[in-house]
């Protein structure tokens, strides 16, 4: 939302307590499976924390559209605004951490930051394509240095999507993703039984417990699993 935009009916959710709109529409980058360039275009300041609060009796929760937070060029008076005003922040749409600075992930680390239903810690980002494992990993390094826990990185891999993707190239971001301490997400591009069954596997943490292979022998069913568990040493126990 902003200015020209007017203020947002939250008529028909009553009990939604949060304040929900956009700081900045459109992206820096093409990615080929995207839409957000086609239909917003390049980067751009959108609206003001004040513009998107409903003030009081409202909760101080902000849950943030952008599809590109440090691309817009406000960013900085932006995270300033959540600060002084004390918010707790959802940037529900993800962080690029490819290309986060260490300005901006000591930003990241100045704000009280939560998930969408704004009680858990949480920072989404994605590891989309394999070949940014280097940069990616740097970014969540970056994260971490200025006090971000590991723990509450949610990391969201898109499946399915390259042309001639194995099961093992999947296996690689999670298990990367797990060793880190992150909380991996695959996101299917295309709905075949497989790949929602790894999503399954992943994102019910199965993969802590069962192989691959005895996951798939279960038919993707945890019920099918039975009682007996392997040990996987490379998941401790409180990593999710």
């Amino acid at each position: 939302m902003g200015v020209s935009d007017g203020p947002l009916d939250y008529s028909d959710y009553p009990e939604f307590r949060a304040s929900v709109g956009f700081t900045m529409r459109g992206c820096r980058f093409k990615c080929d499976f995207c839409v957000v360039p086609r239909k917003e275009g390049r980067a751009r300041a959108h609206g003001t924390i004040a513009e998107i609060w409903r003030g009081e009796p409202w909760p101080r929760q902000l849950l943030l559209l952008d599809n590109d937070f440090f691309g817009g060029p406000d960013w900085r008076a932006r995270i300033a605004e959540v600060r002084a005003g004390r918010f707790r922040v959802s940037f529900v749409q993800g962080i690029n951490v490819r290309v986060l600075s260490d300005e901006a992930a000591g930003a990241i680390a100045s704000v009280d930051y939560r998930a969408d239903d704004m009680h858990e810690r949480r920072i989404y980002t994605a590891w989309d394509q394999l070949g940014d494992e280097r940069v990616l990993f740097r970014g969540l390094e970056r994260l971490v240095r200025h006090g971000v826990k590991p723990d509450h990185l949610m990391v969201y891999t898109l499946i399915g999507y390259a042309r001639g993707e194995t099961h093992e190239q999947r296996d690689h971001r999670r298990r990367r993703l797990r060793e880190f301490g992150a909380r991996p997400y695959p996101m299917p591009f295309v709905r075949t039984p497989e790949l929602v069954g790894f999503q399954r596997w992943v994102i019910g943490a199965y993969d802590k417990s069962f192989t691959w292979e005895r996951w798939q022998a279960a038919g993707y069913s945890p019920r099918r699993l039975g009682d007996r568990r392997v040990s996987l040493p490379l998941f401790g126990a409180g990593t999710p």
